[in-house]
């Protein structure tokens, strides 16, 4: 081992083998270390993890190579000349990416850490370098590019919000890559704000119909008595009001892709009327003569289950086989808890630069009240709890920023009810308790927040110092047991 090594080892005035040093280096295997005793000098050290990436066994390497011989020689190889002398005269650390070679002459991108290290005398003795391969990054900027580029709808960039690491969600997008290339009828099944819209929306911006009219509608929306003059039309004079000619959503779609959201609010009637369309692809306005053609594609979503209404004879069977040539069924986000922490991350990036703020990452217990909440309102729901949790907290989000209300907060054990008593509390008695109840959350809320520093827990409340005092004592509360609490749950 390099006695210079040695040196920086006595320099902090502990004593470790040669062995015990090289065992610990060569235990890191997805990181390259390297040392190398000057600037320009042969390299003295080389790793496990050099010879897994390189491919370059120890022996080939010490004393035989120097750091610039796994440089393409061209420009960037003078200019990372340039960056080991400036490390090794001036003792500044360098990060950033590189691109390297391999024995094989495969080149790689890389991301490397260049940093001196010093004797006992302060005295720059060499440069250590630390490599980590940047994975598949040129497949990977190849495939965010292809996202951003089928996401633009009328030149406004689209963003997937299905995005995540289960297994439900990589099916998902299989299954829309595969039905985007066709025409089938597609239903879309899932819980409000699993994101069924969006989903349409891809299948329409990766088919052969995304140069054409995308038509969302809300069944629910539209009165059962206006549902056959909004999708089909009419003609001027065909009903008291109708001043003129009017073409319907179905015409309107021609050529594109018409998506019927929440179709299980269609009546019957309405039904039926949807029916003949699907099965004739022609209509005819209300008050005119002649059918008009159509080619539109649909697509449907439901946040039921419409076999379900089909027992219940809620829902025609015969429409349901139309409209269901091909099934996407969302799970809900409890059902898919490990996506739940790269979506909020998402939101975290997209909420920060909406708001202009900066706010960091999550903490550990916030994440945990993320993924443990069951979250009734989905994907849509987490979004809007981290726009608000952005809005209100300026550094890292705690649980107290997170704006979840739990179902069952206001419980027996919450009112705090005497189940023995006679007779209920007077509705004073009650309020008071509340308000207490209140008041102590938002003082702890404030000393959480804090980090027990009282002054600044006075100007997040806006009182005074001594009436903090007084609060923290009437409430018996101490700031390390709150914060052990945290931890705890």
């Amino acid at each position: 081992m390099n006695e210079k090594i040695r040196d920086l080892i006595h320099s902090q005035e502990v004593f470790i083998s040669k062995e015990y040093v090289e065992s610990i280096i060569n235990s890191i295997v997805d990181y390259t270390i390297g040392v190398c005793s000057e600037a320009f000098g042969y390299i003295t050290l080389w790793n496990k993890g050099g010879e897994r990436m390189f491919g370059w066994k120890s022996e080939e390497v010490v004393l035989k190579k120097k750091p610039i011989d796994f440089f393409k020689q061209d420009d960037k190889a003078k200019l990372f000349h340039m960056i080991m002398k400036k490390v090794f005269n001036f003792g500044e650390t360098f990060k950033g990416e590189i691109e390297l070679i391999r024995k094989n002459g495969e080149l790689f991108p890389a991301f490397l850490t260049l940093a001196p290290f010093k004797d006992k005398n302060n005295k720059i003795n060499g440069i250590v370098a630390v490599i980590s391969e940047i994975i598949e990054k040129k497949a990977l900027e190849e495939e965010v590019r292809q996202y951003k580029e089928s996401f633009q709808i009328e030149g406004q960039e689209f963003r997937q919000p299905l995005l995540g690491i289960s297994e439900g969600i990589r099916r998902i997008n299989e299954q829309i890559e595969a039905v985007a290339k066709n025409n089938f009828s597609v239903l879309i099944e899932g819980e409000s704000g699993t994101g069924k819209e969006l989903v349409a929306r891809s299948i329409h911006t990766k088919g052969q119909r995304k140069k054409s009219p995308f038509i969302p509608v809300d069944c629910g929306a539209i009165p059962d008595n206006l549902i056959e003059s909004e999708f089909f039309g009419y003609e001027k004079g065909a009903f008291t009001g109708a001043e003129h000619r009017r073409e319907g959503l179905f015409e309107t779609a021609n050529n594109g892709i018409i998506f019927l959201d929440e179709i299980s609010n269609l009546q019957s009637r309405s039904q039926s009327i949807f029916l003949r369309f699907l099965q004739e692809k022609k209509l005819k306005r209300i008050g005119g003569q002649e059918f008009i053609e159509l080619d539109v594609r649909v697509i449907s979503a439901s946040n039921v289950h419409l076999e379900d209404f089909i027992k219940l004879k809620k829902f025609r069977h015969d429409l349901y086989f139309r409209i269901n040539e091909f099934m996407i069924s969302i799970p809900p986000l409890r059902e898919r808890r490990e996506d739940i922490p790269f979506l909020a991350d998402r939101f975290l990036v997209a909420s920060n630069q909406e708001l202009k703020k900066d706010v960091k990452e999550f903490s550990p217990s916030a994440f945990k009240v993320l993924k443990s909440y069951d979250w009734p309102g989905n994907v849509r729901e987490l979004k809007n709890v981290i726009r608000q949790a952005v809005l209100f907290c300026d550094y890292i989000i705690q649980p107290w920023h997170l704006p979840i209300k739990d179902n069952d907060s206001i419980s027996k054990d919450s009112l705090n009810f005497d189940k023995s008593a006679k007779k209920a509390p007077s509705l004073k008695e009650f309020s008071k308790k509340r308000l207490f109840d209140v008041e102590k959350e938002i003082i702890i809320k404030a000393l959480l927040e804090a980090e027990g520093n009282k002054s600044k827990a006075c100007k997040i409340l806006n009182i005074d110092y001594k009436t903090l005092l007084n609060k923290i004592k009437k409430y018996g509360l101490n700031y390390k047991e709150l914060l052990n609490n945290w931890a705890k749950e």
